[in-house]
């Protein structure tokens, strides 16, 4: 009994073994269709995804296959093209700016200066995307626009002297690029339009831009001075216009009352016979007319006889004898000591109350 036992377990060993073997080898076949299904699903799902592709808005697309560029475009949206094959790019048709910066740039006097940056803002219009990719490559800006610059710019610098280009030319240098650059786009790349071009200013050596501030300050020193200079000018001016004034007002008065001379120098404005003029020795009373100049700022004035004679101004038309009224810059004296006739620096105004234009004589 113990013998069968144990001469029945080896066969049962080696039936179980082989049924698994056959039941192994029929799992096989499955095992290997699912995974080619995977590797199909998979490959699948890449050319899908290389095959779609999008194209933003503002944008053109251009298509290569084998490394030769398609004459197919196209626009705006979801496109399809054949996967691992076809290649595209999205070239840009909307207004853009591109930064050129660090460009050297040598005057004709032999100084380097350096432009931090350069902003040229062009766009390309939609129809002569083809065109300008096939020639100059869907990086045309590189060729068209940033090497254009330095060779325009340096250009510009080689025939001008520092000074002219980094002070007086300056505010002319951004126009001259922009008309060089699109100039030259036209011929070599129709529709590629240049907006605009924006410079910053260049860097120079640091002594000769102290040099440049110290002479900007010096400017803005006699600015300030000229213009202090006009406000002196129009205050002096101010001050002989309120003396005319009161010489204005002082005749009419005088008029009013019926003077035709008076004390210490009546020859001059009167009609009587000549009298020596008032000097600063002789002493003045109280409401004198050497009294009541020395109140007035500073006037210069020749007045004809003729100007207080109202009703016959031809009694006396030439200025034979004239008062001179002078107050030198706030000084005690009030009148030369000769009549010495002089020309005032401005023509006062006419006396509002002379009917007939007055025969008044300025002279120094």
């Amino acid at each position: 009994m113990g013998r069968s036992v144990a001469s029945s377990l080896p066969r049962a060993l080696y039936l179980a073994r082989a049924k698994g073997i056959t039941e192994k080898g029929k799992r096989s076949p499955m095992a290997q269709l699912g995974a080619v299904v995977a590797v199909a699903a998979s490959f699948f799902c890449a050319s899908l995804f290389s095959a779609v592709h999008k194209i933003e808005e503002g944008h053109i697309g251009v298509y290569y296959r084998g490394g030769a560029l398609l004459t197919s475009t196209s626009g705006p949206g979801f496109h399809l093209m054949l996967p691992f094959i076809t290649s595209y790019k999205s070239v840009q048709t909307t207004l853009q700016t591109d930064e050129v910066k660090n460009v050297p740039c040598g005057t004709s006097g032999g100084v380097m200066i350096y432009f931090d940056r350069i902003e040229v803002v062009n766009f390309l219009v939609p129809h002569a995307v083809y065109d300008i990719v096939k020639n100059y490559t869907a990086d045309y800006d590189k060729a068209l626009i940033f090497n254009k610059i330095h060779h325009e710019l340096n250009q510009f610098c080689s025939v001008h002297t520092l000074q002219e280009v980094y002070i007086e030319l300056f505010d002319q240098i951004d126009e001259n690029l922009k008309l060089a650059l699109q100039q030259d786009l036209t011929s070599m790349a129709p529709g590629l339009v240049i907006q605009a071009v924006r410079v910053t200013k260049p860097n120079i050596p640091e002594a000769i831009r102290r040099n440049y501030e110290l002479m900007e300050s010096e400017k803005t020193k006699l600015l300030i001075a000229a213009q202090k200079q006009k406000v002196v000018e129009k205050e002096a001016e101010t001050e002989r216009k309120k003396a005319l004034i009161g010489l204005t007002v002082l005749l009419r008065s005088r008029r009013q009352r019926g003077w035709r001379g008076g004390e210490g120098n009546s020859g001059s404005l009167g009609h009587g016979p000549p009298k020596p003029c008032l000097t600063q020795e002789q002493p003045s009373s109280p409401g004198s007319r050497a009294e009541i100049v020395r109140s007035w700022p500073r006037v210069e004035l020749c007045v004809s006889t003729s100007l207080l004679n109202e009703k016959s101004p031809s009694a006396n038309p030439s200025c034979t004898k004239t008062v001179a009224l002078m107050t030198p810059y706030n000084e005690p004296r009030t009148f030369l000591n000769t009549c010495v006739q002089f020309i005032p620096l401005l023509t006062p105004p006419p006396l509002p109350w002379v009917r007939k234009p007055p025969s008044v004589t300025y002279s120094h």
